[in-house]
């Protein structure tokens, strides 16, 4: 078998390897290497800059929601309070309109006894407590309240399993009343 000689001024054929590696042209694998090198630091430059914004943007919609968590926590506060409010003036003006049939009531009786008494004295109870309600706000209240629930629980408690009965007395009564006008409007048809 015969090798082909080459001499230092003969480049060896297309495709010809020397027993020492490649011996292509250095400047232009040099330059290649260049190349493969500015691409990857230029791709590592978009990621980072791809990550930073991503970041960023995740920041912004971040400060977004809390932004909107807020608006939306301040106006379902707001709508509270003016709900609050509304019961607020609605049981004053309710109280103050019992406080003035209790007085009619006691006022029209021609004879004082036992329940032209107790009338008299539910009014003047009545009015007392429309007016304590009216010069305070609806957070006022509930904060006296708790004052008193802590203050005094055993108290508390039973005040409210009697406010709870009478409600409940006076629902069922409006009931019976709405019931009963109902079935003597369709018994006279």
């Amino acid at each position: 078998m015969s090798y082909p000689q080459y001499t230092q001024d003969t480049p060896p054929a297309h495709g010809a390897q020397s027993g020492y590696g490649d011996q292509s042209d250095p400047d232009q694998s040099g330059s290649m290497t260049d190349h493969a090198a500015q691409a990857a630091e230029q791709g590592k430059q978009a990621v980072g800059e791809v990550a930073q914004s991503a970041t960023e943007r995740a920041v912004e919609v971040k400060d977004e929601a809390v932004r909107q968590a807020r608006d939306l926590a301040g106006e379902a506060r707001s709508q509270l309070a003016g709900q609050a409010t509304q019961q607020h003036r609605a049981l004053v003006d309710n109280l103050r309109n019992l406080s003035g049939e209790l007085d009619r009531m006691s006022r029209s009786s021609d004879e004082s006894g036992i329940a032209t008494e107790l009338a008299s004295r539910a009014q003047q109870h009545t009015s007392t407590l429309a007016d304590w309600l009216d010069s305070r706000e609806p957070t006022q209240i509930l904060g006296e309240v708790r004052d008193f629930a802590r203050q005094r629980p055993g108290t508390f408690l039973i005040g409210a399993l009697a406010a709870g009965v009478v409600a409940g007395r006076l629902a069922r009564g409006a009931v019976q009343v709405h019931t009963g006008d109902d079935t003597a409007g369709a018994a006279s048809n």
